[in-house]
């Protein structure tokens, strides 16, 4: 993540590649905020639309933060933003649900 802010401090511009990195970092580290943050900050200030890849990220990194809402909210985001819904974003979301035991 410092090396994304250290891009956009050089001038260096960050694409739909680099930020969904940047999300799945945060999924592996267990911070859901900062990953929901780069989706729906980051990315709109970078004159960039979020792709499917990135709200997969967005919804792994709620489904390890035990976020079953925010997993739920993303998915709904997607259609909304007529994205193709796939097996990782149902398997991610039902996932958060089943951790959080909301059926």
């Amino acid at each position: 993540l410092a090396l994304l802010s250290r891009m956009q401090a050089s001038r260096v511009p960050a694409d739909n590649v680099t930020c969904n990195a940047a999300i799945s970092a945060c999924e592996k580290g267990s911070e859901w905020r900062l990953a929901l943050s780069i989706l729906s900050d980051d990315l709109p200030k970078l004159d960039l639309s979020p792709d499917q890849l990135s709200f997969n990220a967005a919804i792994s990194a709620c489904e390890k933060g035990k976020q079953w809402e925010s997993a739920l909210s993303l998915l709904r985001e997607m259609q909304r933003c007529e994205l193709q819904l796939g097996v990782i974003s149902f398997n991610a979301a039902i996932s958060a649900c089943e951790k959080c035991v909301e059926w």
